[in-house]
């Protein structure tokens, strides 16, 4: 049985602060909240950058020559059907040799610190890991309470 048993192609996008990601296919998303649906799992699906895997996440390159030439580069990458999460973010794993290569072309480590992953989104009633309990639905950040300080 195959880990990575999918394989898709996105193309090289560099993004302010020294981010760089691949964008991908949104029909991958889609499939993926549709499935944890049918499972009783909802997904909050969505980024300001669309479906995409980060693989320099604001790490100032050595070498920054090749930075925009990669602009556009389709890269093919293998992932698994294995959803993943942390009880806030749910996300696919990813092996792609090309985006280590291209890492180390910018003089950074070939893989960042969590590795390549393809997220998917973010579950609906996850963990709000500032309260440390179940996180309600669609509740905005700065709407949380700050005074997170126990009586026990």
């Amino acid at each position: 049985m195959l880990y990575f048993p999918f394989k898709s192609k996105g193309y090289i996008k560099p993004v302010a602060d020294w981010w760089m990601i691949l964008t991908c296919d949104p029909e991958i998303v889609r499939y993926y909240c549709w499935l944890a649906k049918r499972w009783g799992v909802e997904i909050e699906a969505g980024s300001r950058h669309g479906p995409h895997i980060s693989f320099v996440k604001g790490e100032r390159p050595k070498n920054k020559e090749p930075w925009f030439k990669l602009k556009r580069k389709p890269i093919t990458f293998e992932y698994s059907n294995h959803l993943k999460d942390n009880g806030y973010h749910v996300w696919l794993d990813v092996r792609c040799p090309e985006l280590s290569n291209i890492r180390r072309q910018l003089g950074l480590k070939p893989k960042p610190f969590h590795s390549f992953h393809f997220t998917i989104g973010r579950l609906k009633y996850g963990i709000d890991h500032l309260a440390h309990e179940p996180r309600p639905k669609n509740i905005k950040k700065k709407l949380r309470p700050t005074n997170l300080e126990s009586e026990y």
